[in-house]
């Protein structure tokens, strides 16, 4: 007899956000303020960013990235200093710790996400002294070399996930030191893995039978 049972449908997916220009590398103050602060989204959001943000360390796979980058978010959202003082402190953290812990992926996954943070509390202006030691750190950061190879050259070699979350690391740490020439020619590499051979075709295959 199956009549007892309820079947509980999921929550409706969030409305789209509203069309507009983005200002900051990921979202603007303007364009996060039209979105809501209820819901199962913002729930989720809002769980990451009170989360403990500790202990965090560029070559180690876990969250804390994405958790600081939700606390950046709700910080934006809700303009809290509470929340950026969090965020700063997360990236202080970060910064005590080894760049590197022999997983080079772990660091290209996780470094623009930091760059990201940073540009939503708007770090420059909550604390330019601390900003000014965070740019020095994510600039030594995209250059350092892990296997041989530092985040610039990874996307430039890597089709495949390695090179991406490479791209996005690259092009985020550009963004927030305002390197224009580095943005310019990740996006002459990306025009490459978008199939321009015209445009470059410096990329290392491995398997390629399929």
């Amino acid at each position: 007899d199956t009549s007892a049972i309820t079947v509980v449908a999921p929550p409706p997916p969030p409305p789209p956000p509203p069309p507009g220009s983005v200002s900051g590398l990921w979202s603007s103050a303007a364009e996060l303020a039209a979105l809501p602060t209820s819901g199962w989204a913002w729930d989720n959001v809002k769980r990451a960013a009170d989360s403990d943000l500790s202990g965090g360390q560029l070559g180690t796979r876990d969250e804390h990235n994405v958790r600081t980058m939700a606390a950046g978010l709700v910080a934006a959202r809700l303009n809290s200093d509470v929340y950026r003082a969090k965020v700063r402190e997360s990236l202080r953290g970060l910064m005590a710790n080894p760049m590197y812990s022999g997983d080079p992926l772990a660091n290209l996954r996780r470094l623009g996400t930091y760059a990201i943070a940073a540009d939503l509390i708007d770090l420059k202006t909550f604390d330019p002294a601390f900003d000014q030691q965070f740019r020095t750190w994510l600039d030594q950061a995209r250059k350092h070399r892990m296997d041989g190879e530092n985040v610039a050259q990874y996307h430039e070699r890597r089709p495949n996930n390695w090179g991406t979350h490479a791209g996005i690391s690259r092009i985020a740490s550009a963004l927030y030191l305002g390197d224009q020439a580095e943005v310019e020619r990740a996006a002459f590499v990306i025009r490459g893995w978008l199939g321009d051979r015209t445009a470059y075709t410096g990329f290392t295959y491995g398997e390629d039978w399929w």
